[in-house]
């Protein structure tokens, strides 16, 4: 199973690298945070988190890895470094945070695949040696990483056992016409900051009211469409997607791939 951990390079820090060296494997395994702000994608999200981290710890970005709603993993700081996420258990313990508030809403099917993935990632490579996962309210009087968040631990660490025993790592994300629910209102959410931009079909946003609906697949296939051009453009031969309307993991990547440069901070 090929797990893509973006880099540090890949969102440029301008901080320390965590505090100091920590041992690995951190025996005190994983805890689950949240970032307690807007759902958000991109190198941008990191940078703000590191300010945040940098303010109150003096040591950079606080959190070992970071995942955001659209299923993307991001390095934090090292993870043979000390972050400065889990009063007590920073030195034998590493961090994943999900970007996004998560007391009332529920963490993307794309986020929740990611940090299974990473669990079981992670004992692969001797980074901690189980997939035991703990919420930061387990060791500290907090409410993080989010209620609805911490209700589905649970979940989260079954998903990286039954991948480690041989399961076959599903799609991040797959909607298609008639799916309800957060992951479409993300979906939407993410087509509606492209649309103008790309000048997709009516260029009207879609109503974000979490219905896999016929403008939405319309939207999807137009996108689809528009990305495959971009690539015809670019003389790549390969890697076109399948224009039928269906957000599968493919179309879902490249969504997010092409946020960033229609986003407006």
């Amino acid at each position: 199973m090929a797990v893509i951990i973006r880099p540090r390079s890949d969102w440029n820090p301008s901080f320390a690298n965590g505090a100091r060296p920590a041992p690995l494997p951190a025996t005190d395994g994983a805890f689950l945070h949240h970032s307690d702000g807007k759902p958000r994608n991109g190198p941008q999200a990191l940078r703000d988190l590191e300010v945040v981290g940098q303010n109150r710890f003096g040591a950079g970005i606080s959190y070992t890895f970071a995942v955001s709603p659209d299923g993307t993993i991001w390095e934090g700081h090292s993870i043979d470094r000390e972050g400065s996420h889990t009063f007590a258990h920073n030195k034998k313990g590493r961090a994943i945070v999900l970007i996004g508030n998560y007391e009332s809403a529920t963490p993307t099917a794309a986020a929740r695949e990611s940090v299974s993935q990473l669990l079981a990632h992670g004992v692969g490579k001797g980074w901690w040696n189980s997939t035991r996962l703990r919420g930061h309210k387990d060791v500290r009087a907090t409410g993080c990483p989010g209620e609805v968040a911490y209700q589905g631990i649970a979940a989260l660490v079954a998903r990286a056992d039954a991948i480690l025993g041989g399961a076959v790592a599903t799609p991040r994300l797959e909607l298609r016409q008639g799916d309800e629910g957060e992951d479409v209102k993300f979906l939407q959410a993410l087509l509606n900051i492209i649309t103008p931009g790309a000048k997709l079909g009516d260029r009207k946003p879609l109503e974000g009211d979490g219905k896999y609906g016929g403008r939405t697949a319309a939207r999807v296939k137009e996108f689809q469409r528009w990305a495959n051009g971009m690539l015809r453009f670019a003389g790549v031969k390969s890697g076109f997607l399948d224009e039928d309307g269906v957000a599968d993991e493919a179309t879902v990547a490249s969504v997010a791939f092409w946020v960033p440069t229609f986003q407006k901070d």
